[in-house]
């Protein structure tokens, strides 16, 4: 008997699911490049990111495949950020209004990416090398930009390339200069994408990339390299004395912060030292009212307009400004003084000393490379999901692991290779 011959249709798009390598490279490369979409937005009540759209369609695609994957100890965290949302609602420190958007959007953003680094395949050392040659693209679009600028509209402007302002994109491409540039000081590879990002980081003229920068340049030195470690600091006194001689932004900065500092006034301040003093004022006064778990999370714009009656301000100038960075309090650290107190600060301590690799090789270097994004981020920008906050926050975490799993696989080896010796 003959059988029949039954052909399937297929859609194509179900083809294309079930290969798993075309999702999982579409995933992966949405994600990666998502990181420096951060300018891709559009207000309309609330900020509509593509950097949203794309988690939000990649995890519709995870959920598909069936690749969301929890953790317990994430879970935990998420459960005990919650409980502490809860309290500040039930003292009255805080809405529910203001707790519910933050919660959700850090436990959202952040499953998906761990069950984005848990579901691909290629080892995190490429993962992090796809996000250095985005940030090196980045960086030459920045300079033909400014060269662009310069030449044919005779515009000096400080280098942003694709970002809104300048700090965000040093903030993004720092970790990725020093992965380079540590390359090149050990292995002289990568001479010219060190060279190339540090061009475009020097051109965009940051305080706070300054910090670093410099941050970066004491990594790349051994402990016993003094010498080294000197020449790394006369190195920022220099670029600091520069910036500080020809930047008329960055002179008043840090004139005005100095003399507010040592006052305790805040009259004929610029309007960025005037928002960094108010909103450390009110991290402060949070801290004192809430001291162990702060006012809750989300809740600085209400501790602002509870404490805002305190600023000394003169003019209409200054009082134009109030409220000035009140939604995230403009530094993430002074944010998370405000929102989560004592428990927070030595929580985002402990991770960064925890999960810090100190082993020698590429999952180090790109751990110091994270370490240094981590600091920068600290002293700039309050907002809890930032596109690239959490890829550079699991990351770090699966670097760590990795790096244990390795220790004790080299560990066994040893033990071993001496019982083998022993028996011989």
């Amino acid at each position: 008997m003959k059988e029949n011959c039954k052909t399937d249709i297929i859609p194509a798009h179900a083809t294309c699911l079930k290969s798993g390598i075309g999702i999982r490279n579409f995933i992966l490369f949405t994600t990666v490049l998502s990181i420096f979409s951060g300018a891709c937005r559009y207000r309309y009540f609330v900020d509509i990111k593509l950097f949203y759209l794309v988690v939000i369609v990649n995890t519709i695609l995870l959920v598909y495949l069936n690749k969301i994957r929890l953790n317990k100890t994430h879970m935990k965290l998420l459960s005990i950020l919650f409980l502490m949302g809860l309290i500040s609602i039930v003292l009255k420190t805080n809405r529910l209004t203001k707790f519910l958007p933050q919660f959700l959007g850090i436990s959202f953003i952040s499953i998906y990416y761990y069950s984005f680094f848990r579901y691909q395949q290629i080892s995190i050392e490429n993962i992090f090398r796809i996000y250095c040659k985005a940030a090196l693209w980045l960086s030459i679009t920045g300079i033909i930009i400014f060269c662009y600028l310069l030449i044919f509209e005779n515009k000096y402007g400080r280098l942003r390339s694709l970002m809104a302002e300048p700090s965000l994109f040093m903030t993004l491409t720092l970790p990725a200069f020093f992965y380079y540039t540590k390359n090149f000081v050990t292995n002289r590879h990568y001479k010219i994408e060190a060279f190339t990002i540090g061009m475009a980081i020097i051109l965009a003229s940051s305080l706070i990339g300054y910090i670093g920068l410099a941050l970066a340049l004491l990594l790349l030195q051994s402990r016993k390299k003094l010498f080294g470690i000197c020449i790394a600091v006369l190195i920022l006194i220099s670029f600091f004395c520069i910036e500080y001689r020809f930047n008329d932004d960055i002179r008043m900065r840090v004139d005005d912060t100095k003399e507010s500092l040592l006052s305790g006034e805040i009259g004929n301040v610029n309007m960025t030292t005037f928002s960094l003093l108010t909103n450390f004022q009110v991290s402060i006064e949070s801290l004192k009212e809430n001291f162990l778990i702060g006012g809750g999370l989300g809740s600085h714009s209400l501790t602002y307009d509870r404490y805002k009656k305190m600023f000394r301000i003169s003019g209409n100038r200054q009082r134009n400004w109030i409220g000035w960075n009140s939604a995230d309090a403009g530094v993430l650290f002074l944010r998370i003084m405000s929102e989560l107190g004592l428990a927070g600060i030595i929580f985002v301590g402990y991770f960064i000393i925890k999960f810090r690799v100190k082993s020698p090789g590429t999952i180090n270097i790109i751990s110091n490379a994270i370490l240094i994004y981590f600091v920068v981020r600290l002293l700039k920008g309050g907002h809890y999901f930032t596109p690239e906050l959490y890829f550079f926050v699991m990351l770090y975490i699966f670097c760590y692991f990795k790096n244990l799993h390795r220790e004790k696989l080299l560990k066994m080896v040893k033990t071993d290779n001496y019982i083998y010796c022993e028996e011989k």
